[in-house]
């Protein structure tokens, strides 16, 4: 990344694309994969429920996947969560640096009319 001037409005431009458009667009595929999982479970929901006499000692499979899917639920949560939180960081950094350095700013704004505001896919 360049420190000052016209290379750094190019770079804070790039900040931007990846705070308001490449991350929510990830964070958006991390609630499709929540939905589908969500989904899942609610089609195993309907599975009858299996006689004692065919439940192992340990229990049974059912059980093991509930444990399963709820870990892999708070995974994909968390993951959304901390992709939210780091466009928002992102985009935080990119007003701070170009608070700062005029000729960035400019170049930022220029970028920003000939390419436009990003926007999630």
């Amino acid at each position: 990344m360049a420190n000052t001037g016209k290379d750094l409005g190019a770079d804070l431009y790039a900040l931007e694309q990846a705070a308001k458009s490449d991350l929510p667009t990830v964070a958006d595929d991390y609630d499709s994969a929540i939905g589908k999982c969500n989904g899942a479970q609610q089609a195993l929901d309907g599975i009858a429920a299996v006689p004692d006499q065919f439940v192992p000692d340990n229990g049974a499979v059912l059980d093991k996947y509930g444990a399963t899917h709820e870990a892999i639920l708070a995974v994909l949560r968390e993951t959304r969560s901390a992709l939210d939180e780091t466009a928002l960081a992102l985009a935080e950094a990119v007003r701070l640096y170009a608070a700062d350095d005029g000729a960035a700013a400019s170049e930022f704004r220029r970028l920003l009319d000939d390419r436009g505001e990003p926007k999630p896919e």
